[in-house]
């Protein structure tokens, strides 16, 4: 089969109606070509994907395995007599083949690749088969569909553009306010929190300094106390000698002879010391 289009192809354009159905169907019954549809010179808008392709199945040996591409780099599947290949702008600025003296259309040649094992030398049995060659055109029209069912926001120059679809889930004013009275009710209980840990904390501190200034006063109390009593003499031992009266801790250099006689008549057993004991201060809770 062959023929020319006007106009280039899209995905939906080239579908086969029920005329082409039926051409494509006999020319799978007869099995005497590679290919079957699309048609040589075929024009396919670029980009493009799942562009149909058939051929006849019978026409290849059963078991095999067919790959339709423009390369030698596509995935074998089974013979199902169809498979549909993508059309996407690497295949037309890379792989296709200028048309002299016209712009935007290049030509691609479509093969057939088979495999199919056997007893031979070469188990795989690779054979290569011509498919149509197609015109593929590239058009601003097709690269505008792409984008009308969306809506393009552009941000300033230094960011990214914005794609916002109609299925984009956006918030009702109810929704709104219900995100404001979250936010009020928990910046409420923040402070909340903040104020009962600083009263607990300011109160722990009170009673800390108050306990602090009792234990102070009663230390100072018994100090004082304390030095009262040795002010008065209690609480000293005093030598006492049966010959030179009473000697304290307090006598001075002028009565050392007498010092002296005491530690004397002390060694011999003939002085006593008498320690007047004052009773400890009460101490208060």
């Amino acid at each position: 089969m062959s023929g020319n289009s006007t106009n280039c192809l899209t995905r939906t354009t080239i579908k086969p109606n029920s005329t082409t159905l039926a051409g494509i169907a006999a020319c799978q019954a007869a099995a005497n070509t590679a290919f079957c549809y699309p048609p040589n010179g075929t024009r396919i808008c670029v980009p493009e994907v799942e562009i149909p392709f058939y051929w006849p199945a019978s026409y290849y040996p059963p078991g095999s395995g067919l790959a339709v591409s423009f390369d030698n780099f596509s995935t074998f599947y089974g013979n199902t007599g169809n498979r549909t290949e993508n059309f996407m702008l690497y295949v037309y600025n890379f792989i296709a083949t200028n048309i002299s003296g016209v712009q935007n259309e290049k030509t691609i040649q479509m093969s057939i690749r088979e495999r199919h094992f056997d007893n031979k030398k070469d188990p795989f049995n690779l054979k290569k088969h011509d498919g149509p060659t197609l015109i593929l055109v590239k058009t601003a029209e097709t690269l505008a569909s792409r984008t009308s069912t969306s809506d393009i926001s552009w941000a300033t120059a230094t960011r990214r553009p914005r794609y916002k679809t109609s299925n984009e889930p956006t918030l009702s004013p109810g929704g709104i306010v219900g995100i404001l009275i979250g936010v009020v009710f928990g910046i409420v209980a923040l402070i909340w929190c903040f104020r009962s840990f600083c009263c607990a904390a300011r109160e722990r501190a009170s009673i800390d300094r108050k306990e602090q200034a009792r234990i102070v006063g009663q230390g100072s109390e018994l100090m004082f106390q304390g030095g009262v009593a040795a002010r008065r003499g209690i609480g000293q031992c005093q030598v006492v000698s049966p010959r030179n009266g009473l000697l304290d801790s307090r006598s001075g250099p002028e009565d050392f002879p007498r010092v002296e006689e005491a530690r004397i008549w002390q060694r011999r057993g003939d002085i006593e010391r008498t320690c007047e004991e004052d009773p400890p201060p009460k101490y208060t809770p």
